[in-house]
């Protein structure tokens, strides 16, 4: 999966990708780096067409590199981004919030 954007604040596509089991070619921009592991994830300047194709090329020639690529963005997704671990990071944001309020 290719994702060179470099204006994105919230990756959702990356993301599904990433719980599907993909390897991730990935713009070297911020917050793309948050979201995506490195161990599943080439980073390359999304403006650079050689460095990308290189990136292409290399993944497509290592049938094992790409597995332990997907095999890692899932797990990290299943870890960090999981709808019951989202809800709770909401959850304390709205309870730090409300805390505040009363002082």
């Amino acid at each position: 999966f290719m994702f060179l954007s470099s204006g994105e604040a919230s990756p959702l596509a990356l993301l599904e990708a990433m719980a599907t089991g993909l390897p991730v070619i990935a713009a070297r921009e911020r917050p793309l780096d948050e979201f995506a592991p490195k161990e599943g994830t080439v980073f390359v300047d999304g403006n650079d067409p050689p460095q990308v194709a290189a990136a292409v090329s290399a993944l497509l020639s290592d049938r094992g590199r790409r597995e332990r690529m997907g095999r890692a963005n899932r797990k990290h997704v299943e870890e960090n981004f999981s709808w019951d671990r989202v809800a709770s990071r909401y959850f304390m944001l709205f309870r730090s919030i409300e805390d505040k309020r009363r002082g």
